[in-house]
């Protein structure tokens, strides 16, 4: 089961801040070695796309096993070469696949972005579909990402998914967001932009002939 939800944004009471180590979180908006963007503390997450997958196990939802190295912790990094790979760490606490972060679908509110995965012409590749009303800029986002083999999100894709001018319009128009190679994206006007090639529209959300 693949649980998509949208993250509490910057000044949620709740919100958790980066440490300057890279590896550490906190809430204390006060602690001296806090990221800062100017004189604003750097949060985790910042109303953006967050991802979790669980198991049906026995009834129950159980969360997803990951193999990481046992001394690190980490999934590809070793803490040295005597590190090796296991379910759990040195301690034997259980490794458990994280919470992943779409950060490209930003500006989230009110829950307002749906996903499906959708079958491509290429045998046994499909893409996740993604529309998000970006409060910032009063638009919907539309994104593209090949699925990955694990049933996630593969960045890093085989290529553009359109080629030619077409393609090249949809990535330019996306130029708050850098998308990678297997992302295409495009910033559609909800209220009065013509899909191209259509004679269909996107009115309030919805697809209307006319």
């Amino acid at each position: 089961m693949v649980v998509l939800r949208q993250s509490i944004d910057a000044g949620h009471v709740d919100a958790v801040l980066t440490l300057a180590d890279g590896m550490g979180s906190t809430r204390d908006r006060g602690r001296a070695d806090v990221v800062k963007t100017g004189t604003t503390p750097a949060p985790v997450v910042d109303g953006t796309l967050l991802c979790d997958r669980f198991l049906l196990v026995g009834g129950r939802l159980k969360q997803v096993a990951e193999v990481r190295f046992k001394r690190s912790r980490h999934k590809t990094l070793p803490a040295s070469e005597k590190d090796s790979l296991g379910p759990a760490d040195m301690d034997g606490k259980a490794f458990f696949e994280p919470t992943q972060e779409l950060d490209l679908i930003r500006n989230l509110t009110g829950g307002r972005f749906t996903a499906v995965l959708t079958p491509t012409a290429v045998q046994g590749q499909q893409r996740w579909q993604f529309l998000a009303h970006n409060s910032a800029t009063g638009r919907i986002d539309a994104f593209s990402i090949e699925q990955d083999p694990d049933g996630l999100f593969n960045h890093r894709g085989r290529g553009c998914a359109a080629n030619g001018p077409a393609a090249a319009g949809a990535w330019a128009s996306n130029t708050s967001n850098e998308p990678a190679d297997g992302i295409s994206a495009l910033r559609i006007d909800p209220w009065q932009r013509r899909l191209s090639g259509s004679q269909r529209r996107l009115v309030a959300g919805v697809l209307t002939d006319g």
